[in-house]
């Protein structure tokens, strides 16, 4: 296989530790209605704030544009009061993963460039990764939300691609969803699904051996 040159990480799941569940799971806490419901509409708001279409409080308590105008609360029958305690829960769990911040000094130590491409918003993703020093690892990174395009789309990919500067199958990407491995694979690019802080270690392997 083609000499590694060029890390590219995910954020959320990878850097910082999985917080979907956890808000998915406060929502419902907060209704009466299932989680189906719930997961769909989160989604629904998520599409145009991952992508910067809305900020983060529209996401919750609504925006201007048509059909997003009530926001993840009201769709969901949950009082706005609940908005400013439901945001600091959130920031409780938003927390280096287990693992992650040895695994950024094993890749700084290594001379490896390592990127960050995340699905994100700045709330759910820049602020923490930021609050943690995370960018002090990274050449550069790609937030789905300053970009305006999202990860599986490949033009996100395309983009980090292009600034790095390498070509793809000299980059390995790691990302917790098979989607984007999938999308990344297609343009030629090493890939690993972290499915657990152990992946560091598999990481650090095939970085060990090339």
């Amino acid at each position: 296989m083609p000499l590694i040159k060029a890390l590219l990480s995910d954020a959320g799941s990878v850097i910082l530790k999985e917080a979907a569940t956890f808000i998915d799971s406060e929502l419902k806490s907060l209704t009466n209605l299932d989680m189906g419901r719930v997961i769909e509409t989160k989604q629904k708001y998520w599409m145009l704030t991952k992508t910067g279409r809305i900020t983060d409080k529209e996401m919750w308590l609504g925006s201007k544009i048509e059909g997003y105008e009530q926001g993840v609360f009201k769709e969901l029958g949950i009082p706005a009061k609940h908005y400013k305690p439901f945001i600091e829960k959130i920031r409780e769990v938003q927390v280096p993963n287990e693992g992650a911040i040895e695994f950024l000094e094993f890749i700084k130590e290594n001379n490896i460039p390592a990127y960050l491409l995340s699905n994100s918003s700045y709330e759910l993703v820049e602020k923490p990764y930021k609050k943690f020093g995370f960018s002090n690892y990274f050449v550069k990174e790609f937030f789905s939300h300053k970009i305006g395009a999202a990860k599986p789309d490949k033009r996100f990919f395309t983009t980090a691609i292009k600034s790095i500067g390498v070509h793809p199958s000299e980059i390995l990407f790691i990302d917790d969803k098979e989607s984007n491995i999938r999308a990344a694979q297609e343009l030629g690019m090493q890939t690993v699904l972290f499915e657990s802080p152990e992946c560091f270690n598999k990481v650090k392997l095939i970085l060990k051996i090339q």
